[in-house]
């Protein structure tokens, strides 16, 4: 019987330390030498289980990008409307707020970042437009017959939309302006009809 295959584990453990760091230090400021350390591990563990730090944190945009797609899957799974725009508006709107608010640091360190990375653009980009596409397939359901063109402008303003409000609640807004937020998003979907 052969040695049991540590990649996985090994991989969410930096992973896992590599969001810690980015949240501790901001993306410019982590390195690998941070992320060993706070995965009690040594660097050259790093290279092996996923290599550069570029690709580090290629796998941890990956991965987060993963886990917001299966939280909107899981949460569409549990919801019992038909009107698949509402369930679009209660995630986005609502329930993603309820998520760890580390993922929303990750992301904003991203953008940050990005203005001087290409790699860290194109990452985000492929993030973005997982988050876009997920939202027009959800609203295609509810509005088949809505061209293309449409119905992604809708969901880039959506996304937008919602982006820009995680981004600034972390301030401390009242909760009425959730409400309007939400309202401002309706409004956009009830424009693909």
């Amino acid at each position: 019987m052969g040695r049991k295959d540590l990649t996985q584990e090994r991989q969410d453990a930096i992973l896992d330390a590599t969001e810690r760091c980015i949240a501790k230090y901001g993306l410019q400021r982590t390195t690998l030498e941070n992320i060993a350390s706070e995965a009690k591990i040594n660097r050259g563990l790093i290279h092996h289980y996923i290599g550069n730090r570029e690709d580090v944190v290629q796998l941890m945009a990956e991965r987060l990008l993963e886990r917001y797609q299966n939280s909107f899957d899981e949460y569409a799974r549990m919801r019992t409307e038909s009107n698949r725009s509402e369930i679009v508006l209660g995630y986005y709107f609502n329930a993603w707020f309820e998520q760890n608010p580390e993922d929303d640091i990750l992301f904003l360190e991203m953008l940050a970042q990005s203005g001087r990375d290409s790699h860290i653009r194109k990452l985000l980009l492929k993030l973005y437009n997982g988050v876009e596409n997920t939202i027009a397939k959800e609203l295609t359901h509810f509005f088949p017959d809505t061209d293309d063109k449409k119905l992604h402008s809708v969901s880039y303003s959506l996304m937008v939309l919602a982006f820009a409000h995680a981004t600034i609640s972390w301030l401390g807004l009242p909760q009425a302006k959730q409400a309007d937020v939400r309202s401002v998003a309706a409004n956009l979907v009830q424009s693909l009809r």
